[in-house]
């Protein structure tokens, strides 16, 4: 019985705690933009717990350095990798790409993205990028 009852706790809190992410398929991104007041004034880190999948393929502007990064800079991060988002975008589709715009930092010194983005884990994009502070969230694409 009570092995009954630790397995039963055990599976409650598994599916208590990944109910509580936002984000679990890729038609849940809109919630973002949605719930966006929840995640501005807030780092980067806060937007990407509550995403479950995978990001795999980013561009963007996150360094100051940008002639387009005068209101602030932005990162858009995707769920396939490069080549994917390529073939999408030449069948004239895009795939789900969420955009998250950040404060302008005075003395920024972000490593800057390639120009073509680049393929990375959300494990490298928080350690390089999840401090910074997010200024609004919006999300495009159909999956």
């Amino acid at each position: 019985m009570f092995k009954f009852l630790l397995l039963f706790f055990l599976l409650l809190s598994t599916t208590s705690s990944l109910a509580q992410k936002m984000v679990q398929r890729i038609d849940d991104a809109k919630k973002l933009q949605l719930n966006q007041k929840q995640f501005i004034g807030k780092p980067l880190n806060a937007l990407l717990s509550q995403i479950v999948l995978e990001i795999k393929y980013v561009y963007g502007t996150p360094d100051n350095r940008s002639s387009g990064a005068v209101g602030g800079t932005y990162l858009k991060l995707f769920f396939v990798d490069r080549n994917e988002v390529i073939k999408e975008y030449n069948k004239n589709e895009d795939p789900t790409g969420i955009t998250v715009r950040f404060q302008l930092e005075p003395n920024n010194n972000r490593k800057p993205i390639p120009v073509g983005g680049i393929n990375i884990t959300k494990g490298e994009l928080l350690k390089e990028y999840g401090d910074m502070i997010v200024q609004s969230v919006y999300v495009s694409g159909q999956n």
